[in-house]
């Protein structure tokens, strides 16, 4: 079941994102969120929201309308939920859901003003992770597409 934690919150963090474009057609790019959850007026855990987060992404653009990307994430530990107590007042059972590391790619074609090819890989590492405690997530996985503009 969904409840929302009445009352007020504090949370503060950072964020800090920078892009290093090496060349023509290589760039570098990085991004990190820190955030500290310092209370709520009912004491309870902030749920599904990591403390951490990282992500590098390499874009590629060798030739005009081709593009290549890799990004890796990785996300840190966060609390949950992972069941009630079976007698009143149904008190959660709170848990922690491991952190990760995931990586991604993605190809793009632009052939011409009409017309876009594009596949993209995710998770590549097969790796094996909960954004929300009971509910997995995709292995590795690949997908295409084609895009038509008229």
């Amino acid at each position: 079941k969904y409840a929302n934690i009445d009352g007020e919150s504090d949370i503060q963090g950072a964020e800090f994102s920078l892009t290093f474009k090496l060349s023509d057609i290589l760039s570098i790019g990085y991004t990190y969120t820190k955030v500290d959850f310092i209370k709520n007026s009912k004491d309870m855990p902030f749920l599904r929201r990591p403390e951490n987060k990282h992500a590098v992404i390499f874009a590629l653009t060798p030739l005009p309308g081709l593009s290549a990307n890799v990004s890796y994430q990785y996300v840190g530990s966060k609390e949950d939920i992972e069941g009630y107590e079976m007698t009143e007042p149904y008190d959660p059972i709170y848990c922690t859901i491991d952190p990760y590391h995931k990586i991604d790619a993605n190809i793009r074609y632009a052939f011409n003003e009409m017309l876009t090819v594009t596949v993209r890989g995710e998770n590549l590492t097969d790796a094996d992770y909960m954004d929300t405690y009971g509910y997995n997530t995709y292995g590795r996985s690949f997908f295409g597409g084609v895009e038509l503009t008229f």
